[in-house]
């Protein structure tokens, strides 16, 4: 059965389409390559490229189809900045806006990076060992005023009894890659 389809609708269809792989990663390398020049040669750069998504804004006009756009978001760990790359169906920067004070969720690799860097802590380390416990993030307060890359992390137990109980509470500054809080709880 044929489904009735507008005209608006039928000519919306290739700017509405999923992006491919293909476009995903050459919206990551072109991003990638603007970042790079901009750290002084010979030093590190330090970013993660978050993936891309599809971006369509609201035409001025309601019979105008929307330009297909790709969204690039950034967490510049070196500059402490996090930026949001619009790129054009060509793959040309259309701008790029810099969300001073402006934290997006977590990355599983970045969660992960900041329990790697909370657990050189030896005695975090050792009470880590018990079993059962199991890590979940949060976005720690107050964002920082200087633009570093937080990440909260909890230390939860699960006993055997069901019951939930948190062992610990940590804030690493993935920007500085060092602890800034512990705070463990008695029974922790």
């Amino acid at each position: 059965m044929k489904v009735p389809m507008s005209d608006l609708t039928r000519r919306m269809q290739k700017v509405i389409a999923p992006l491919s792989r293909g476009e995903g990663k050459r919206a990551v390398k072109l991003v990638s390559a603007e970042l790079a020049r901009q750290y002084p040669p010979g030093t590190k750069s330090d970013y993660r490229v978050f993936p891309p998504i599809l971006a369509i804004e609201k035409p001025k006009h309601r019979e105008t189809i929307p330009e297909r756009l790709i969204r690039v978001f950034v967490v510049d760990y070196g500059h402490k900045r996090n930026l949001e790359f619009i790129l054009d169906a060509d793959l040309r920067v259309v701008r790029t806006e810099d969300h001073v004070g402006i934290q997006p969720a977590l990355l599983t690799e970045e969660v992960e990076e900041a329990d790697r860097i909370a657990r050189r802590d030896r005695e975090l380390r050792r009470l880590l060992k018990q079993r059962g416990i199991f890590l979940s993030e949060f976005a720690p307060e107050p964002e920082p005023q200087d633009g570093s890359r937080m990440a909260g992390l909890r230390y939860v137990l699960k006993k055997k009894s069901g019951e939930f109980e948190m062992v610990a509470r940590v804030v690493v500054n993935l920007s500085e890659r060092r602890v800034t809080d512990v705070a463990r709880t008695e029974k922790g």
